[in-house]
């Protein structure tokens, strides 16, 4: 596997939230069914069709096709004809003989079109979250118009918006073993008068009193305020900090009881498996595009004709490079509707700005 592919998967599997894959609830629960059907295509059927696509076009071995001209030449001036008819097949073969030899690397395309895929998917994702912004090179966007008199517009113009506000309730579960868990808020930072906050806050440790035992229950005390980490990873390493804290007191004689929630799957515990669906539970706001099928394949097509092959230097570029650009991702095109269901949503985060 080249490093062109290995940068279009990982972006693909990024854009499809495959980290996420504990959550199961709302989009999370229809991406995780879809996962090994995603992945497939990913792994197996988006490669193939590319390579199978540009084999296809490249048709015949160039070397043998060489071989028969170079033929048919000795042959055309062997032949009993005038000079003058001889001139004009053996120039005709000749430059048939050059444009063989000046073939395309498939190769060298292949690697440009995972690039160039990449490339592409960039530019409508930030940190997971799909922008229905049309691009146009970098630094510049255009917007889609039919000539209307007046043409309204804006960023999510094609999505609709799904809130789940920062209800901000208790969260409970049990283990296998029917222990009680809870995580309960005791103070949370939230917008007021309709404003947004400067800095964004996240779900962290309560230090002052971390966890307890009451009743019975073990219960989590958390705080939602603005991080002293980096927005990209602060809520992670704040779930990092909880599961950390609790370990290094589990083997207290009244959190024995649930040592159940330290349990490793997948390299993860059980305590910070619960910690990821709660946080998302309350911060996660939604867009959902339209018709993302629809809107990737127009956009593909834009970015083909303004980032790949330059129509103003058409005359100029290498024919069968051309050809071989198209089909390349002519490949993608065409099973571009299985992504469409679930990459084409964004985390609004308007919850936590």
């Amino acid at each position: 596997m080249t490093d062109n592919q290995k940068k279009l998967m990982s972006i693909l599997r990024e854009m499809f939230q495959f980290d996420q894959s504990d959550l199961d609830f709302g989009i999370y629960r229809i991406m995780r069914m879809k996962r090994d059907e995603v992945n497939r295509f990913i792994e197996e059927d988006l490669p193939t069709q590319i390579t199978d696509g540009l084999k296809e076009l490249a048709g015949l071995d160039s070397a043998a096709d060489i071989a028969a001209i170079d033929k048919q030449i000795a042959d055309t001036k062997a032949a009993h004809l005038s000079d003058a008819i001889k001139a004009a097949a053996v120039a005709e073969l000749e430059e048939q003989k050059k444009a063989l030899a000046g073939s395309v690397d498939i190769t060298a395309v292949e690697a440009d079109v995972y690039n160039h895929l990449t490339n592409f998917f960039s530019r409508y994702y930030d940190d997971g979250d799909f922008i229905s912004q049309r691009r146009y090179k970098d630094g510049a966007y255009s917007i889609p118009y039919e000539g209307e008199e007046v043409k309204l517009h804006w960023a999510n113009a094609d999505q609709y918006y799904i809130k789940t506000s920062e209800y901000f309730t208790d969260y409970t579960f049990k283990t296998a073993y029917g222990e009680t868990i809870r995580f309960k808020l005791v103070d949370a930072q939230t917008e007021r008068d309709n404003n947004k906050a400067n800095q964004k806050r996240f779900f962290q440790m309560y230090t002052e009193k971390p966890f307890e035992v009451i009743d019975g229950v073990l219960y989590f005390y958390v705080e939602y305020k603005a991080s002293e980490y980096s927005d990209k990873t602060a809520q992670a390493k704040h779930i990092a900090d909880i599961v950390e804290a609790y370990a290094a007191v589990q083997t207290k004689p009244e959190y024995m009881p649930f040592s159940a929630i330290m349990t490793i799957t997948d390299n993860k515990t059980l305590l910070e498996r619960q910690l990821i669906r709660y946080t998302a539970r309350n911060t996660f706001d939604y867009f959902i595009h339209k018709d993302l099928g629809k809107f990737l394949r127009r956009e593909l097509d834009f970015y083909i004709k303004n980032d790949v092959i330059f129509l103003d230097d058409i005359d100029e570029q290498n024919e069968a490079k051309t050809k071989l650009y198209w089909y390349g991702f002519d490949g993608f095109r065409p099973h571009s509707q299985l992504p469409a269901y679930g990459a084409g949503f964004s985390k609004a985060d308007s919850s936590l700005q």
